[in-house]
């Protein structure tokens, strides 16, 4: 009977641990990163890195990721071709970066620029695979999926309203990473999407007045919006009006996370348990 009882304990035992070993990782840590005035969003789980967006060419992005212990990215998007957040890609993706990138995504709708251009001849020389990706697709990081909202395709935005917008959500959790949307567009994804959630929320156009509309912000039941920006930015990002309308939203100005007071602002998000701020923000 010992023997018996031994034996069905040692198959259980090794039954969960095998299928424990199929189980992703279940929490994210989510850094924005302070490049200034510009943007980049640095996922990170389970030792795995990619990122959203890469600020500007003059945030010396190359030593920022390396402070943060990153020498291999899974994915990188670019949200659309603006020197604020596409500039450092031209550092990260030369051919003799020290940052090995398995994969690159751009939009199909962005700006035709000299940056585009150069960004494109990069990922060639790199020989990196690149996909362009539009409303509908998804990409994954460590298994979850975040899915591409906007813009939609065979249409021309151009500028900022062809960000790609990217969501992940579980449950009652969320995440939204808007790039540059201005109003119109965020009433454009509301039509497609009238329950979208963003728990945690990625400010767009660094808190420009053309963007965060009332109904949009409160459609998203934000728990925690973040802008990033630099000190005392010529164009008065973040607008009064729109820290308004975000305090609004949130209930809580506590709840707005800025790049230019607090640095790089980093967030938990624990699966099926919630998404709260890294004690090193405050």
């Amino acid at each position: 009977m010992k023997h018996l009882l031994f034996l069905v304990f040692c198959l259980t035992f090794l039954g969960c641990s095998q299928n424990q070993g199929f189980h992703p990782v279940d929490s994210w840590k989510i850094h924005f990163l302070d490049v200034g005035q510009g943007l980049s969003v640095l996922l990170e789980s389970d030792g795995k890195f990619a990122l959203y967006d890469t600020g500007p060419d003059s945030a010396n992005f190359e030593n920022l990721l390396k402070t943060l212990h990153v020498d291999t990215l899974e994915w990188i998007v670019i949200s659309h071709f603006h020197r604020d957040h596409a500039g450092g890609f031209l550092e990260i993706a030369k051919k003799d970066s020290p940052f090995f990138i398995k994969q690159i995504y751009f939009g199909k709708d962005s700006t035709k620029s000299w940056i585009a251009d150069s960004c494109i001849s990069l990922v060639q020389e790199k020989d990196v695979p690149l996909k362009y990706l539009q409303k509908g697709d998804s990409i994954i990081f460590n298994e979850y999926p975040l899915h591409i909202l906007w813009p939609e395709s065979e249409r021309n935005y151009g500028d900022n309203n062809a960000s790609l917008v990217l969501s992940s959500r579980k449950g009652n959790e969320s995440l939204l990473l808007t790039g540059d949307i201005e109003a119109e567009t965020e009433k454009k994804i509301l039509d497609y999407y009238p329950s979208l959630r963003g728990a945690l929320f990625q400010v767009p156009h660094h808190g420009s007045r053309n963007s965060s509309t009332l109904k949009f912000l409160e459609t998203l039941q934000i728990q925690y919006a973040v802008i990033s920006n630099a000190k005392e930015n010529t164009y008065e990002h973040p607008h009064s009006e729109t820290l308004k309308k975000l305090e609004a939203a949130t209930g809580n100005s506590e709840k707005i996370f800025r790049t230019d007071s607090l640095g790089t602002v980093c967030f938990h998000w624990e699966f099926g348990t919630g998404i709260w701020p890294c004690s090193k923000n405050h």
